[in-house]
C-alpha cells in the first residue's frame, strides 16, 4: 500500500489528538495538527501527497471559506473537509469551492481514511461518502428552480436576505434599519416561504445570484 500523509486543521485540539493516533495506526502519517488556517500557513510547505483534513468551521473563517482560501494559497491541495454537520447545500458547494472529499465525523472512520487515500493517490476524481454523489447531482438539479430572491421579494425584505446572507445578525440588521430585532425575526419566516430554501442556505443562495461575495 502506498504511502501518504495528512495535515489537520480543527479547532478542537482533543479530536486532532484522536484523530492522528487513528490515521497513525492506519498507516496514514500525520504531518501537522494546528487550530486554524493561518498556522497552517505558516508551519506547512505545501504538496500534493498530504490531504488537508479541515473542519469548516474556523471562526472567522467558515461556511465553504476555509476551502476557497486553502486553494488561493495552494491551487493543487487535496482537501478532505471533515466537518460535524454536513447539509447538503453545504456539501455541495465545498466541492464546487474545490474541495475533493467531504466526510461527516458521524461517518465510519474507514471513511475518511479512503478519503485521504483516494485524494493522495492517482485519480484526479472527488471521492463521494456513498450516496453523496446522486444526492449533490439532484441538489443541483432542484437549485435550478431556486428563485432570484430580487423576484420574489419586497424590496425591504431584500435587504434583510442580503444581510443575512452576509452573516449579519438580527440585532444588527434591525439596528441599521431602526427597527425592533423582534421585527426583523418576524420577517423571517415570510422570507424563506416565498424563497422555499431555509435560513442556511440564504449565504449560499445569496452567492449563487451574485449578491454576497
Amino acid at each position: 500500500m502506498e504511502s501518504c500523509s495528512a495535515f489537520l486543521v480543527d479547532p478542537h485540539e482533543a479530536l486532532r489528538i484522536g484523530l492522528t493516533q487513528v490515521l497513525e495506526k492506519s498507516g496514514i502519517d500525520v504531518v501537522g495538527s494546528v487550530a486554524t488556517l493561518e498556522e497552517m500557513m505558516d508551519t506547512w510547505k505545501p504538496n500534493t501527497d498530504t490531504a488537508i483534513v479541515m473542519e469548516l468551521n474556523l471562526g472567522a473563517a467558515d461556511g465553504v471559506r476555509p476551502v476557497e482560501q486553502t486553494l488561493a494559497w495552494f491551487a493543487d491541495a487535496r482537501i478532505v473537509v471533515y466537518a460535524a454537520y454536513g447539509p447538503l447545500p453545504t456539501v455541495a458547494w465545498a466541492y464546487q469551492a474545490g474541495a475533493k472529499a467531504f466526510v461527516e465525523k458521524s461517518m465510519p472512520m474507514g471513511l475518511l481514511i479512503e478519503a485521504i487515500r483516494w485524494v493522495t493517490g492517482d485519480c484526479e476524481r472527488a471521492f463521494f461518502a456513498p450516496g453523496k454523489g446522486d444526492e449533490i447531482a439532484g441538489y443541483y438539479a432542484d437549485r435550478k428552480k431556486t428563485p432570484n430572491p430580487k423576484d420574489v421579494l419586497t424590496e425591504r425584505d431584500f435587504d434583510f436576505f442580503v444581510s443575512w446572507a452576509r452573516g449579519e445578525s438580527s440585532a444588527l440588521i434591525a439596528e441599521k434599519h431602526g427597527l425592533d430585532p423582534r421585527t426583523v425575526e418576524n420577517r423571517l419566516s415570510g422570507i424563506k416561504q416565498a424563497m422555499g430554501i431555509e435560513r442556511l442556505m440564504f449565504t449560499l443562495v445569496g452567492r449563487q445570484f451574485n449578491l454576497v461575495d
